[in-house]
Formats: C-alpha cells, sequence, structure tokens
C-alpha cells in the first residue's frame, strides 16, 4: 500500500482532469481489507485513503508517478548553480557516478553518491530510505541519475562509467523480469531499465561501462571515477547536507514489505526476518552470563594447544565454546530463553539463581570437584617451585595465586574468580631471568589446564 499524493500531484502537474483523482478518492473510502496469513484470512478491517498496490490502476498509477519523478530530478540537476563547490574541467560530456556508505551508529548507515556530469559535480543522499540501504542502492540511484541526464539532456557521448561491477554486468545482460525479481535492489534496476527504454524510443542509446575503483590511471573513466568518489566519501563529512532523493516506489513490487525502522524491504523476507530474529536473539542472548573482565587484567600466555586440538572428546573446548558464547544450559539460561515457566533457580536445591558463577565456584554439588582441582593446582605448582630456586617471597606470592584459583579471592580482579572462562591471573614472577620465564609459562599451561 502506498500515500496515493504521489499519483495527486502527477495528475495536476500533467493538467489532467480532476475528476480521475476524485474517482480515486471515491475508492479509497471504507475500503474493507482481509491479510492472508499462514493460517487463513483475518478478520476484515475498514482502510480509508491508501492505495493498494497491485489493483487494476497500478501500471497508470506507476507510469504517472516516474514520470513526475523522473521530471522533478531533471529539473533539480538543470538549476544547479554553477560553478558547484565541485567544478571540474573534464570533458562536459562525460558522466560518472560512484556512491559511498559509512556506519554513523551500529544500526544506522549513511549512504549517499556523487554524479560527475557537464562541467560539474554534485552529491545527494539516500540515508532516509531505511536501514536496508546500503552501497548497491548508492551505485544504482548515481547510475539512474546520470541515464536521466542522458535522457532529458542527449551528450555527444552517452557513456556512463561506474565502479559496481555487479550492477554494471547484470543491467548490460538485458535481464529479464524474473532475474529481477530476485535482486535486493530490483526497483532501483527496473527504473534504470525503464529510462534506458525510453531513451532507445528517442534514439539515445546508453551505454554503461565499468572502471576500476581507487586506480592512479590517467584515462578519461578512472580520473572520472576518483572524482566521483571524492565527493561520495567526502559529502558525509560537508557541512552541507547532501540533498535527500526519494525511493522509487514507482517501480517497486505490487506488494513491497515495509518497516517504519527499516524501510521497504526489497531483499528477500524470509532472509530479512531471519536476520533480524538472529539479531534479536545474538542481543538477548549476552545476557545470560555477567559482564567479562577486561582480558588485560589476566595472563596473556597461549593456553596448551591438547585440550582443544588432540584431546579426544574435546569436552573442555565445547564447554568453554558454551560459556564464552553465553549459552551453557543452566536454569537461568533457559529460563531466559524459554517462556514455558522455567525457573532460573539451582537444580541441586541452592538458594541461588542458577548461572556458570553459581554452579563452578558456590554450587555445594560441584565443590569437590573444586577441592580435587585445587589439591592437584597445589601439588604439581610445588613440584614446579620446587625445581627452580625462586626468592622466597616470590614463592610465596606464586602458592597464595594457587591457593585462591578456584575461589573468590583478593589475588583476583575485583575479588571474584573467573577460572571456569579458561583465564588464569598473571603469575607472580619478579626474576626476569630466561629459566624464570620457562617456569612462569609451565605455571600458566598447568593451571589453565586443570581450571578447564
Amino acid at each position: 500500500m502506498l500515500e496515493p499524493q504521489g499519483f495527486y500531484d502527477a495528475i495536476q502537474a500533467y493538467h489532467l482532469p480532476q475528476s480521475i483523482i476524485d474517482l480515486d478518492q471515491s475508492s479509497q473510502e471504507n475500503v474493507p481489507y482481509r491479510i492472508k496469513t499462514a493460517h487463513g484470512f483475518t478478520e476484515a478491517f475498514i482502510v480509508n485513503g491508501v492505495t493498494k498496490q497491485g489493483g487494476s490502476l497500478s501500471p497508470l498509477k506507476c507510469t504517472l508517478t516516474m514520470s513526475m519523478s523522473n521530471r522533478w530530478l531533471e529539473d533539480e540537476l538543470h538549476y544547479l548553480p554553477s560553478p558547484l563547490p565541485y567544478h571540474h574541467s573534464l570533458p562536459s560530456d562525460t558522466l560518472a557516478s560512484d556512491g559511498s556508505t559509512i556506519q554513523v551508529t551500529p544500526n544506522f548507515n549513511a549512504t549517499n553518491f556523487a554524479v560527475v556530469t557537464n562541467g560539474n559535480a554534485f552529491p545527494a543522499s539516500i540515508s532516509h530510505h531505511g536501514s536496508q540501504t546500503g552501497i548497491l542502492q548508492g551505485e544504482a540511484y548515481g547510475i539512474a541519475v546520470t541515464s536521466l541526464l542522458v535522457l532529458h539532456s542527449p551528450l555527444h557521448s552517452n557513456t556512463l562509467y561506474s565502479n559496481h561491477l555487479n550492477s554494471v554486468n547484470f543491467l548490460n545482460s538485458q535481464p529479464q523480469n524474473h532475474l529481477i525479481k530476485n535482486k535486493p535492489a530490483r526497483s532501483y534496476y527496473q527504473w534504470i531499465l525503464a529510462i534506458w527504454h525510453d531513451a532507445a524510443l528517442l534514439n539515445h542509446e546508453i551505454s554503461l561501462e565499468h572502471c576500476k575503483a581507487h586506480t592512479s590511471d590517467n584515462n578519461l573513466p578512472a580520473t572520472l571515477n576518483r572524482l566521483a568518489d571524492h565527493i561520495a566519501s567526502h559529502s558525509h563529512l560537508d557541512p552541507l547536507v547532501p540533498s535527500p532523493l526519494p525511493p522509487p516506489t514507482f517501480s517497486m513490487d505490487d506488494f513491497t514489505l515495509y518497516s517504519s525502522s527499516h524501510g521497504f524491504i526489497e531483499s528477500n523476507t524470509s532472509q530479512f526476518i531471519n536476520n533480524l530474529l538472529s539479531e534479536v536473539a545474538s542481543a538477548f542472548v549476552d545476557t545470560y552470563h555477567s559482564p567479562f573482565i577486561p582480558s588485560q587484567l589476566f595472563d596473556t600466555t597461549t593456553p596448551p594447544s591438547y585440550s582443544y586440538l588432540h584431546a579426544f572428546s574435546s569436552f573442555s573446548a565445547v564447554v568453554q565454546l558454551y560459556l564464552h558464547c553465553g549459552q551453557l544450559d543452566t536454569s537461568l539460561s533457559l529460563s531466559c530463553c524459554f517462556s514455558d515457566g522455567s525457573q532460573p533457580w539451582c537444580h541441586f536445591g541452592c538458594h541461588a539463581i542458577e548461572d556458570a558463577y553459581h554452579i563452578f565456584v558456590h554450587c555445594p554439588r560441584f565443590q569437590p570437584h573444586c577441592d580435587s582441582a585445587s589439591s592437584s593446582l597445589i601439588s604439581s605448582t610445588t613440584t614446579l617451585l620446587d625445581a627452580c630456586n625462586l626468592p622466597t617471597t616470590s614463592r610465596q606470592a606464586v602458592l597464595q595465586q594457587a591457593n585462591g584459583l578456584f575461589l573468590d579471592a583478593d589475588t583476583w580482579p575485583g575479588q571474584k574468580t573467573y577460572y571456569y572462562l579458561g583465564v588464569i591471573l598473571h603469575i607472580n614472577l619478579e626474576d626476569p631471568k630466561s629459566h624464570t620465564k620457562i617456569l612462569g609459562t609451565q605455571l600458566a599451561n598447568n593451571w589453565h589446564t586443570l581450571s578447564i
């Protein structure tokens, strides 16, 4: 469904009878609609003042609205001030375009494009089209605008240059409708092909050629591309915001998914929904564990590879993966993930929420395993220290760290242990000798293996 005002503007601009508008408005009053879902049709609801895509008047509305848009863009381009800030001395009958996308926030990308033509160059913005707008749409819109310039202001050369190889190859392949329907920028491509069709009727054959991006060549296509790329990329920083251009709704499918936060969705609907759900799920999963302490506070020795690459079952590696992803099947994660009434309390009767920290540090059911690992840790650490003549103070500091590895001890940052995540403390070896460094690696490998 589309707002009908664009169609009415075209009717008035071409001085067509007002009765056409009146008739269309009357057909949009108190119209009952039912939506078809996987479970059948919904109950009817009333809609007023909305144009239904796919209706009998859609071809007429598409033609007039596209024509109106083309004329508007032509006027905008024709009355550009001369010279512009991007005035250049390249041949006046050459045209090129380029797009640029930058990430403004994690959920928003700004997309601009630039057109170089007739001794001038100018940028424009399509960022407001929605979060699905990216470099593909920017490149395609640039090609559409340069095509319009050829259609309404024929030049000696009707050759357009673009560095977007996919668009160049696809448009030059004279694609059939069934191929266009699978493209995420299909409304832009359909618009471009319609412009080329009109240009051919006027004997203005348009040629689109590819030019390599970011080269130091001095030929005309490379020079045009460098200028277009410079203008498009720098327009994001320009205090004078580039002119926003509307999306080509007139060339969209009869039924196009729309979201107020994402704009028009022309990509595969199932893929779009899956991607959206995965983003929500990944953000939700990240709450299943406490925030991590910065890794710089822990020992940076590379852990031994046996447990991760050569062990027969690799069970420790799997547990580490689930822990770091926040997806270990604890009561807390299951109660957050499912809405079946699951409770976050410890399975073993503790009056505490069951997360990874509780299981591996405080739960009495796991305590015998901790005691056994701690005993082995102290024994092996003592053996390694006996084989190396360390100062007494260093020896005592290392043993103190070993004793507190599985506990919430003062030796841990924030007095909270993170051993179950496969991280260990910086080992206090004050002696910088080479044999001491070897001892530090041996201790780190031993502690890591017993921790996991």
